[in-house]
């Protein structure tokens, strides 16, 4: 159950983050771009 809380927060985090990059891929693109293509 716990794992499964965590994994879960984990998910949301990540979509939260992904977001934050296409709103600066949108405000700033070419910074933007290299952000995104970092590994």
């Amino acid at each position: 159950f716990f794992f499964f809380f965590f994994y879960k927060a984990e998910l949301e985090a990540y979509l939260i983050v992904s977001q934050l990059q296409l709103w600066a891929l949108h405000r700033k693109p070419i910074e933007g771009a290299e952000v995104l293509q970092s590994p």
